[in-house]
């Protein structure tokens, strides 16, 4: 695969998507810091594609410590498509390695879990970084119903979403004091 993805550079090197893509190959073998190059000369053919700044973000953000720039490519990225539920997760999990910012990596999760309701993964780190906040469940769970009704058919979608409501019920009752005799 990588060679032929090289050959194709020569044939046009123009392209942003053989680059993006040679880097996709590249990091899957190991190879980072070619990877790395690779998704760069994506983004100068392309700056205004979506795909290749969150590529070189997720790359970033689990391949090297470089948490500033991963967050540069990463916020492209959502600037350029704010509909990339993708997007939004890896700056979720980006944003989730400081403490100091765990507010923006809920709202970011938050944002993933709404575009995107049944990617299993997203629900998972959701309820890593919201599940016991009432009010973040109070954000999302009218999304996941009305997603529910549009799509009967998904059962885990369903489960996720009356887990919620159980939990939202749990973190919103009010605490029942026991009484003494």
């Amino acid at each position: 695969a990588e060679r032929l993805m090289r050959k194709a550079i020569k044939i046009d090197p123009a392209r942003a998507f053989y680059h993006a893509t040679l880097g996709k190959i590249l990091e899957e073998l190991g190879r980072y810091a070619e990877a790395e190059l690779a998704f760069r000369a994506a983004t100068e053919l392309d700056p205004d594609g979506s795909y290749v700044w969150r590529w070189l973000g997720a790359l970033l953000t689990d391949h090297t410590s470089r948490n500033r720039e991963a967050e540069q490519a990463l916020r492209r990225a959502i600037q350029i498509d704010p509909a990339n539920a993708f997007s939004w997760s890896c700056m979720a999990e980006l944003l989730a390695r400081d403490p100091a910012r765990i507010s923006e990596a809920r709202s970011h999760i938050m944002k993933a879990l709404q575009l995107v309701p049944d990617r299993e993964w997203y629900q998972t780190l959701f309820n890593e970084l919201c599940g016991n906040s009432s009010a973040d469940w109070q954000v999302v769970l009218p999304g996941l119903a009305a997603w529910c009704v549009a799509n009967p058919k998904n059962a885990q979608v369903f489960d996720f979403t009356m887990d919620g409501f159980l939990q939202y019920a749990r973190l919103s009752k009010p605490a029942v004091r026991s009484e003494e005799h």
